[in-house]
């Protein structure tokens, strides 16, 4: 399978909730898309979740590692067919309002810690968030 180069992030806003994102084929996933061109794993991470999510005051704490998942592209609909690469960053936001920009996001939802292992359809980010609980004070 091809290497598709990613960034995003752990989002937590003031009262510890985390950021998912539903997209267009109904997976529940962390804020993350594609690095462009001459684009800082930093900068594809702060992007990606404003288009996802329309926050807009987002402030990276740290970076916590690669996170390795199968994924799909636009021309693939629901069948896996590269492996993401995601550079993952721990973000912190102080608002809580949330409406996508990006049209690839069905939907935005803060979600408690504790509920992530039944809603994120991706054992990789699930094993990946569980890893960096202390990262995150969580």
């Amino acid at each position: 399978m091809r290497k598709v180069n990613c960034a995003g992030g752990i989002v937590l806003n003031p009262d510890g909730d985390v950021l998912v994102i539903t997209n267009q084929i109904g997976k529940y996933t962390f804020p993350k898309g594609t690095r462009k061109a001459k684009e800082s794993p930093r900068e594809t991470a702060l992007r990606e979740i404003t288009e996802e999510s329309g926050l807009i005051r987002v402030e990276i704490i740290q970076f916590l590692g690669t996170l390795i998942r199968p994924g799909h592209t636009a021309e693939n609909g629901t069948t896996p067919s590269v492996i993401k690469h995601i550079d993952m960053f721990h973000c912190i936001t102080d608002t809580i309002e949330l409406c996508p920009i990006e049209p690839d996001a069905i939907s935005a939802q803060w979600v408690q810690p504790n509920k992530l292992d039944g809603l994120l359809t991706w054992q990789e980010e699930i094993s990946f968030f569980n890893t960096h609980r202390a990262d995150l004070n969580l």
